[in-house]
């Protein structure tokens, strides 16, 4: 057994997959959904594996080198061999969401290049957001990669054919997807601080000129999320950093904004005003406008 503040070596997919409580089926790569995962403390680790987690969980701490990650529901993260993380449990855990344990030695075999891939040099102290819609798209490869690396006939994996291509090809495809998951966030962030909100402002803006207030709903922080190809959580994060308010308060008090501007019109009753904002009542748009305004529409025309 490990003692407490040492680092253990992780080695070997085998031990991986055994603190785990779950079966080994190929001896240089593992498939977990960590929901089948018997609860263990966590450790300070010395990588020897490629580690990709696909993160389904509320917001936990990771140490990553002498940086912590910012890691939170519908995010991934990339450990490779030589990197310490740890996790920040002291009681018994049972990690949610996905991860990938991957053997230099296949690494190498298949000439997968994972040494070279950035996703294995991330320097910001932040896991990559996906969206709601990637997640689900990343699950299924995960899944269809563990049902070909349990299935595989026993032995078969050091045959270096055909079972061996199929589980490389499917690493590949998951990394391009991941790849791509980093390059949106980058398009979307890594910009002068306005652009996130700039681009923001224009979405609420559409939702109204397009009519989406009355068609869809008032306008919500997922929706726009998705529309900047971020998860919530993210973006909720990257609000508030810029504006010191949350995505949610930011939307209340843009259409605070539109609806006084719309009671301005004497042609337009209360309800009228209500509806054309998205409130599905009056009572819920003049319960919203006095906490917002201090006054009710009425006291405010």
């Amino acid at each position: 057994m490990t003692k407490p503040n040492t680092i253990e070596q992780l080695n070997s997919i085998r031990q991986f997959n055994e603190e785990r409580g779950q079966a080994t089926y190929h001896e240089h790569v593992s498939v977990l959904n960590q929901a089948y995962s018997t609860p263990f403390i966590p450790h300070e680790y010395l990588s020897g594996l490629y580690l990709i987690f696909l993160k389904e969980s509320e917001c936990e701490g990771i140490q990553y080198g002498r940086g912590r990650y910012d890691f939170c529901r519908d995010s991934l993260l990339f450990i490779a061999p030589g990197q310490v993380f740890s996790q920040h449990q002291t009681e018994l855990y049972r990690p949610k969401g996905w991860v990938i344990a991957i053997h230099p030695d296949f690494v190498a075999g298949q000439a997968l290049h994972l040494d070279k891939n950035r996703l294995f040099h991330y320097e910001s102290n932040a896991a990559v957001p996906v969206t709601a819609e990637v997640r689900e798209q990343l699950i299924r490869l995960f899944s269809m990669l563990q049902t070909e690396v349990s299935t595989a006939p026993e032995g078969e994996y050091s045959n270096p054919r055909l079972t061996q291509d199929v589980i490389a090809n499917y690493i590949r495809l998951i990394l391009s997807q991941c790849n791509r998951a980093a390059s949106r966030l980058e398009d979307s962030v890594n910009k002068p601080p306005t652009e996130l909100l700039v681009r923001f402002e224009n979405e609420l803006q559409q939702y109204v000129e397009q009519g989406k207030t009355e068609s869809v709903g008032l306008p919500t922080v997922k929706y726009f999320a998705s529309r900047l190809h971020l998860s919530p959580n993210y973006f909720g994060d990257a609000i508030k950093s810029e504006t010191g308010i949350s995505a949610k308060a930011f939307i209340e008090k843009w259409l605070t904004s539109i609806a006084k501007q719309k009671m301005a019109n004497p042609s337009l009753s209360i309800a009228q005003v209500a509806y054309q904002l998205g409130f599905s009542h009056p009572q819920h748009f003049t319960r919203f406008f006095k906490r917002n305004v201090g006054m009710s529409p009425t006291q405010y025309r």
